[in-house]
């Protein structure tokens, strides 16, 4: 996973990339699930749930910008 991690971001390097403070939560976020998907302190229920409504805000937010309302 980190050396997947490492191309991925040598890649964003390479070809421009120069929004740097928008890793700081990305990386927060990486971090944080997967401390909680190894613990395994989160049930089932919940995880699927908020992968669910994970999934229809950008199903609302690819909607928007595909009707031009955003």
């Amino acid at each position: 996973m980190l050396f997947v991690g490492v191309v991925g971001a040598a890649g964003y390097f390479a070809t421009g990339f120069d929004r740097f403070a928008a890793l700081v939560p990305l990386v927060a976020g990486c971090v944080a699930g997967a401390w909680l998907g190894v613990r395994d302190l989160t049930p089932d229920a919940y995880l699927r749930g908020g992968f669910a409504l994970f999934m229809v805000a950008v199903a609302i937010r690819l909607f928007a910008d595909a009707a031009n309302i955003v």
